[in-house]
């Protein structure tokens, strides 16, 4: 037998040193540790699975109670109704959770939880509660049997006997699920008490851990408190730093603690976290965009809407608000308020992350350019709306226009500085300027400038809203001003349009006089360019000239109407005044045979006359008798009935004063400022002033008027002139 002699190779150290004791305390303590972390984690487990039973027999309870209920609902239901599908599919759902749920109890296998997620569960090994179970299977395999036809939605008496079954059952089935659960819970409280007396040991192990490596968790903790202030410092740089508004929002509307700094200046206030959102939201918005938004955020906080669907619906998306300003003056600005849903770990809604946006450049900017795009269509619209008027006439046109737009100026400014409190005073304000702007949207007409006739007709329609007022004062003129400014503009685009053509079409005749060899000067009289005397015969008071505002009024009214003139074409009149008041007179009681007179188709129809109106024009002049102007319309005519009725529903007159008038005193009120028969204003009437301009222009020029009427079936109006100078030797043919 052989002996191996002693070794003398010296012993290697170990590298430990002085750190050998606490590093075999730890590695001591660590085997401890793993083998205490090993019972814990195995007791742990079983209370885990405990817990799981624990919820799933107290759930069989609550699903013992809903079965019951669900059958009810199902039997009360009426068949095939909404109330009696969701009834049976509940039914459905309960049998079976409650059937695999028991089923796991005896044998063991999977079960649906609490969370929807399959679950394993062991066989019920206790004593008292391995007899619940059976004694459970008992009352259920019967009851389960008797559900099995009213799954199948079978008839009334399977149903019944269910119902039965399930009510008989219900209360010795929950006696039984909570003996259970009480069974259940008494293993789980054993396991618990064995896994004290674990933990109690580890931390009997701990404590001695604990002052063996305190120095090491002392400085991983500084460590961990120095990650999380450079985190915490990040934070409030990035808030500080973000220009959109940012802050978290809970189910009772309060804004989060920490709001983003920019925040204080969108919504101008010092201190938002904290604070309450709505009532800061109604300080800066409407009342109609708070409602709105408080409703919108009720919707948002119902987990069940999708948020997609009503994104569409934000009232703040783009919102006008009033924020205090610096001097406490409230500043406008325009701010896109966005929100977006934040949810737990268990996809749980907790807050809205609310985003705000300053967009008032992007407003502003988007206005800009459509003003500019509405600008060029009204320019482009203006140049397509003058190119058919000839440039003579059309400066002609702009120069009374503009003549007649700064009159009307000067009348409002001479009455914008006082408060007229009586209503004729303002009235007869507002009755000064309505003549005008009426003569003048008549001359558009005339000449088919749409544009302009619609910027005067809206004009009209701002002047007859001031007519209803209580009171009118400086503001409400100086509203008008205003508006009177876009027609004035409009004038002054027109005059540089016509400017700009007659330049270039001046332009042109030199280059073509140029191209032919002729004198350049010989351009400048070429015919196109030449100036229009105002001598007769005058373009303005030609059969075709008023055909057209026939034809264009008609169009608008719905009518069918034809112009037959005699007389006019020869009528030689000069003299600006003479010519505007001929013009305006003609003007007006064609507006008025159309708008007032002639039927429609179907009332013509009816009172057994043709389709097409006819209204008839006629002149008469010689040098000694004057002018003799005849406008008659064969037409519904004048009925003092719609007279008297349309001025008693004026207000202006009582029934006693119309009834003293007669018929004669009837139709002088169409004389009257704003009187009128109309149902609704038109471009060709409704605003009770056409017979007014007719008097008084007739009037201006020294003649009278006179009319002769039958209802249903014409109207005339006879309109005689002194002679006026110029006229000269016309031709006139009775027709």
């Amino acid at each position: 037998m052989n002996v191996a002699a002693p070794s003398t190779v010296p012993r290697r150290r170990t590298g430990f040193g002085k750190y050998r004791t606490i590093v075999l305390s730890i590695a001591l303590f660590l085997v401890f540790d793993l083998g205490v972390l090993i019972l814990n984690f195995y007791t742990s487990s079983e209370i885990s699975t405990d817990a799981v039973g624990i919820n799933l027999a107290g759930r069989q309870r609550m699903l013992s109670q809903r079965l019951v209920k669900a059958l009810h609902e199902f039997g009360a239901a009426p068949a095939g109704s909404t109330e009696a599908t969701n009834a049976l599919m509940e039914l459905r759902n309960t049998t079976t959770l409650f059937d695999t749920t028991l089923s796991a109890f005896e044998r063991g296998g999977e079960t649906t939880g609490g969370d929807g997620r399959a679950v394993l569960l062991q066989p019920v090994s206790d004593a008292r509660g391995r007899a619940a179970v059976e004694a459970a299977l008992k009352l259920w395999q019967p009851l389960k049997t008797a559900l099995d036809p009213a799954l199948r939605g079978s008839d009334a008496a399977a149903l019944h006997e269910a119902v039965r079954l399930a009510s008989s059952s219900n209360l010795a089935l929950l006696r039984l699920m909570n003996d259970l659960t009480t069974a259940l819970e008494q293993v789980a409280a054993g396991k618990a008490d064995r896994l004290r007396l674990i933990q109690t040991i580890g931390i009997g192990l701990a404590l001695a851990n604990f002052f063996l490596i305190l120095f090491h968790f002392i400085r991983q903790l500084r460590d961990s408190d120095t990650r999380a202030e450079t985190a915490r410092r990040e934070t409030v740089e990035i808030l500080d730093t973000v220009t959109d508004g940012l802050f978290l929002l809970d189910r009772e509307l309060t804004i989060g603690a920490q709001p983003s700094k920019s925040l204080h200046g969108l919504f101008g206030r010092s201190t938002l976290a904290n604070q309450p959102f709505l009532p800061m939201l109604r300080e800066i918005v409407s009342e109609k965009v708070y409602r709105e938004a408080a409703d919108f955020l009720d919707v948002l906080f119902r987990e069940h809407v999708n948020l997609k669907l009503v994104a569409s619906l934000n009232p703040l998306h783009e919102v006008e608000v009033l924020i205090p300003g610096p001097n406490g003056e409230p500043q406008r600005k325009y701010l896109g308020i966005e929100f977006t849903r934040v949810t737990d770990a268990h996809s749980a809604l907790v807050h809205l992350l609310v985003t705000v946006r300053d967009i008032t450049v992007r407003i502003e900017l988007a206005r800009q350019l459509e003003l500019s795009r509405r600008q060029a269509e009204e320019q482009m619209s203006l140049l397509l709306g003058i190119l058919h008027v000839e440039p003579p006439r059309l400066r002609e046109f702009i120069d009374r226009a503009d003549k007649a737009l700064h009159d009307i100026n000067a009348t409002l400014r001479r009455h914008g500085s006082k408060h007229l409190s009586k209503r004729d005073e303002y009235r007869g304000v507002l009755n000064e300027i309505f003549p005008t702007i009426h003569a003048l949207k008549g001359e558009a007409g005339l000449l088919g400038l749409e544009f302009f006739e619609k910027l005067a007709h809206d004009f009209e329609e701002r002047i007859v809203e001031l007519r209803g007022l209580k009171r009118v004062g400086g503001d409400e003129l100086i509203g008008l001003a205003v508006q009177l400014d876009r027609l004035i503009g409009s004038v002054e685009a027109v005059r540089a349009m016509v400017e700009r053509l007659g330049s270039l079409q001046q332009g042109f005749a030199q280059e073509a006089t140029a191209a032919a060899g002729a004198p350049a000067g010989a351009a400048a009289e070429t015919p196109a360019m030449a100036p229009t005397s105002t001598a007769a015969p005058l373009p303005e008071l030609t059969v075709d000239t008023f055909r057209f505002l026939v034809e264009r009024l008609a169009q608008t009214e719905h009518k069918r109407v034809q112009l037959l003139a005699s007389g006019l074409d020869t009528l030689a009149v000069s003299g600006t005044e003479q010519i505007t008041a001929l013009r305006e007179v003609l003007v007006q009681l064609l507006r008025n045979a159309v708008a007032h007179g002639i039927e429609t188709p179907e009332e013509r129809h009816l009172a057994g006359k043709t389709d097409v109106g006819t209204i008839r024009l006629q002149a008469r002049a010689d040098a000694s008798a004057g002018i003799e102007l005849i406008c008659h319309d064969d037409g519904r005519g004048l009925d003092p009935g719609r007279i008297r009725a349309a001025a008693l529903q004026s207000g202006r007159w009582s029934e006693d004063e119309l009834d003293a008038m007669g018929t004669a005193g009837l139709r002088a009120l169409l004389f009257e400022p704003g009187f009128t028969t109309a149902a609704e204003a038109t471009l060709a009437a409704g605003r009770g002033v056409g017979m007014d301009v007719i008097k008084h222009r007739v009037e201006a020029l020294g003649g009278t008027l006179s009319v002769a009427s039958e209802p249903g079936r014409y109207c005339a109006w006879r309109i005689t002139l002194p002679g006026l100078p110029g006229l000269g030797e016309l031709s006139f043919e009775t027709t």
